[in-house]
């Protein structure tokens, strides 16, 4: 009898770790199915409202997301830096008022992103100041601003910063007019720093602060979704990324 029980308790174990590896094996394969630049079923845990050490009207209109996308990881509020820090990113207002971004390692982000999203037949405007301070003038690639929309595989738009082993940077626009089509790029300016204002009207998208005024139009096949806004720090490469954005409005 005894060799029976033994027998059916190492079955029932045997069972028991067969389901428990399909079910990290299925969770896995779904969180890596994930958009590289903003999944649409993110965990809530790296979602949150911004609390209220840092809100204000323009941060209270969005929610933040910080860490890998669909990184299981809870953030930590911190009063150090009176914000919210997570392991691998932080996010605060400092002393004048303007709001600091900070993620560290490919992937990883620090990022608001306005909670109301519009629809192809809209006419929005997106606009801030962005200064790429400290390391982060010599990151390699990290985007600052971003026009998404919650279907598809990709943003129709990011602005990204690029900056070299001396600090000497500019910013280009990444685009695609086509749902899952490969980016188009568009250089706007040279610098460390700049005021963009981004305009959508009825898919048409216009980006002045650049250079010169920059106009592309997204299809209306395959962006059926809301568009939607983002603004921080978005690691496209490994690096420190440091950029403080004020001014917004949207």
């Amino acid at each position: 009898m005894m060799i029976k029980n033994v027998k059916i308790k190492n079955e029932t174990s045997n069972f028991f770790r067969s389901s428990l590896f399909f079910l990290i094996s299925a969770f896995l394969l779904l969180a890596f199915s994930c958009s590289k630049d903003d999944p649409i079923d993110e965990p809530e845990s790296s979602e949150l409202s911004v609390n209220a050490k840092v809100s204000g009207k323009t941060v209270d209109k969005a929610k933040l997301q910080m860490g890998k996308p669909a990184k299981d990881k809870s953030n930590k509020p911190s009063e150090k830096f009176k914000g919210i820090t997570h392991d691998d990113a932080s996010f605060s207002r400092d002393s004048k008022n303007v709001l600091v971004f900070k993620a560290k390692g490919k992937s990883n982000r620090s990022e608001l992103r306005y909670k109301n999203g519009f629809s192809q037949d809209a006419k929005k405007t997106f606009e801030a100041k962005v200064q790429v301070v400290g390391e982060g003038k010599k990151h390699s690639g990290f985007t600052v601003m971003q026009l998404h929309n919650d279907i598809g595989s990709g943003p129709a738009l990011k602005i990204e910063y690029h900056g070299d082993s001396k600090g000497n940077g500019y910013f280009k626009a990444d685009y695609r007019t086509k749902n899952g089509a490969k980016n188009k790029t568009h250089r706007l300016k040279d610098g460390t720093s700049g005021t963009f204002k981004i305009t959508f009207n009825k898919r048409t998208v216009t980006i002045k602060g650049g250079d010169k005024d920059f106009s592309f139009t997204v299809e209306k096949n395959g962006w059926d979704g809301k568009f939607y806004w983002k603004t921080g720090a978005y690691n496209q490469k490994s690096g420190q990324s440091h950029s403080k954005i004020s001014n917004i409005s949207w």
